[in-house]
């Protein structure tokens, strides 16, 4: 950490200088694509696949989000465009509260949770790769500086060892492995993912997403993931 903790700032320089114009719509994408609650909708769907993935999924994300915001308040930081002149910002203009981040937490909580339900090597990596970009976006965006990716990474990996060691085996015997419309927890949850989808593609899109279009798009392909996986699973019953 030593070295990163020396050339944060350079570092930083670097990665945000090499931004362009044509591509701060393509970082804003990832960025927003981090959002926890972005997140927790594309999380959420995967309800009819298997609930374990949003039960395990949200409960990284909250444990990151305490760790984060601890640390938030425990080591109060600013954000690079007080500290680097010049530096190229994309969507909203933060001050406070840089390390660590909390896009990076919950974008590697949600891929840990991925990666956790899926044997394929490719998918693994497709994952990780996305949770990188995502990370990555936070500086191209100018939020960030690397060393609060790190952060960000580091409070994740915390989460994810707490769950292992202290709520896996309880949630596995309470939460199944699959979808049964019979059961009140599993249709409450629906209904509420139902109702996050909705707020997401309106009200969420429009005032506090980075990029409303893409908030719009999860939320729209979210809906129709939903509905044609309960279609196959009212089909086959």
């Amino acid at each position: 950490m030593a070295p990163l903790i020396f050339y944060n700032q350079r570092l930083f320089s670097i990665i945000n200088g090499a931004n362009f114009s044509t591509t701060d719509h393509i970082w804003l994408s990832f960025t927003t694509v981090g959002d926890g609650f972005i997140l927790g909708i594309i999380l959420g769907a995967l309800i009819v696949v298997n609930p374990r993935i949003p039960a395990m999924g949200i409960i990284l994300m909250i444990l990151g989000a305490i760790l984060v915001q601890s640390l938030k308040h425990l080591v109060p930081t600013i954000r690079p465009f007080l500290v680097i002149p010049g530096a190229h910002i994309v969507g909203p203009l933060l001050k406070y509260g840089s390390f660590p981040s909390g896009h990076t937490a919950d974008a590697f909580s949600a891929a840990f949770t991925l990666i956790s339900f899926t044997d394929s090597k490719p998918t693994r990596i497709w994952i990780l790769l996305v949770a990188v970009m995502i990370a990555l976006s936070r500086i191209f965006v100018g939020a960030h500086f690397p060393l609060d990716i790190v952060g960000g990474i580091c409070c994740s990996l915390v989460a994810l060892i707490i769950y292992l060691l202290l709520i896996r085996d309880r949630l596995e015997a309470v939460v199944p492995n699959y979808f049964d419309s019979r059961n009140l927890g599993l249709k409450i949850a629906l209904i509420l993912e139902l109702i996050a989808v909705v707020f997401a593609g309106s009200k969420y899109a429009v005032r506090y997403a980075e990029s409303p279009a893409i908030s719009m798009a999860v939320a729209f392909s979210a809906l129709l993931f939903l509905a044609f996986y309960y279609f196959q699973f009212s089909k086959s019953r």
